[in-house]
C-alpha cells in the first residue's frame, strides 16, 4: 500500500515539476521573443533612416548638378540640355552597373563557395 501511495505522490510531484518547468520555459521564450522583436524593430528603423538619408543626399546631389549646369555661362540652351542629359545618363548607368555586378551569377557563386567551405 505504501509503495502505491509513494508512486502516486512521486507522479504528482513529477507532473507539478514538469508544469512548473514548462511555465518557466514559456516565460523565457516569450522574453527572448520580445527582445528579438525589439532588436528587429530598432534595426528596421535604422535601415529606414539610412535609406531616407541616402535619398535626401542623392536628391541634393541631383539638384546641385542641375543648378550648376543650368547656370553654366553659355547662352546656348541646347548645350545645357545635352550636358544635363549626359549627367543624368551617367547617374543612371552607375547604379545600373553596380546592380549588375552585385547580382551577377559569378559573384553569388563565389559568395556561396566561401560560405560553404568556411
Amino acid at each position: 500500500m505504501k509503495s502505491w501511495i509513494n508512486t502516486i505522490f512521486s507522479h504528482l510531484i513529477g507532473q507539478v515539476a514538469y508544469q512548473y518547468a514548462i511555465r518557466q520555459l514559456e516565460k523565457r521564450m516569450i522574453l527572448i521573443l520580445l527582445k528579438t522583436l525589439r532588436v528587429m524593430r530598432k534595426s528596421l528603423l535604422a535601415t529606414v533612416f539610412v535609406f531616407i538619408a541616402l535619398q535626401m543626399m542623392s536628391l541634393g546631389f541631383v539638384g546641385l548638378l542641375v543648378t550648376s549646369i543650368w547656370i553654366y555661362p553659355t547662352d546656348d540652351l541646347q548645350t545645357k540640355l545635352i550636358l544635363l542629359m549626359m549627367a543624368f545618363g551617367i547617374l543612371f548607368l552607375i547604379p545600373l552597373t553596380a546592380l549588375c555586378i552585385f547580382f551577377s551569377e559569378k559573384n553569388w557563386l563565389k559568395i556561396a563557395d566561401r560560405i560553404h567551405f568556411t
